[in-house]
């Protein structure tokens, strides 16, 4: 997954370059790779929740089998965003790998 690779290319370099913020006074005698732990835990601490929310976004995107199958997104008053698959669309694939009913899919 590429997705994945830049994602974990991108916080490798943040990590590095806030290492100074992270690894204490100049003074610190401590190993630099033990620094440089404490600083990606930090990180990966501050950045959790953002990454379990980025993951969630894409579990849901992989369930989209293309986009033309669905209408535009529409927001409702409270703010909520809703995107309908379109009345055309052939029946989405089940997750246990049997053939779709004629009935399955998401309508509303």
């Amino acid at each position: 997954m590429r997705t994945a690779r830049v994602l974990a290319i991108s916080i490798l370099a943040a990590g590095l370059a806030i290492a100074p913020a992270y690894g204490g006074s100049d003074t610190d005698e401590r190993p630099l790779s033990e620094q440089l732990d404490e600083a990606f835990r930090g990180l990966m601490e501050q950045m959790k929740p953002a990454l379990d929310e980025f993951l969630e976004t894409l579990e849901v995107l992989e369930k989209i089998d293309s986009f033309e199958h669905y209408e535009r997104p529409e927001i409702l008053p409270n703010g909520d965003i809703i995107i309908r698959r379109r009345e055309d669309a052939p029946p989405l694939p089940r997750d246990d790998g049997k053939e779709p009913d004629e009935e399955q899919g998401v309508r509303t």
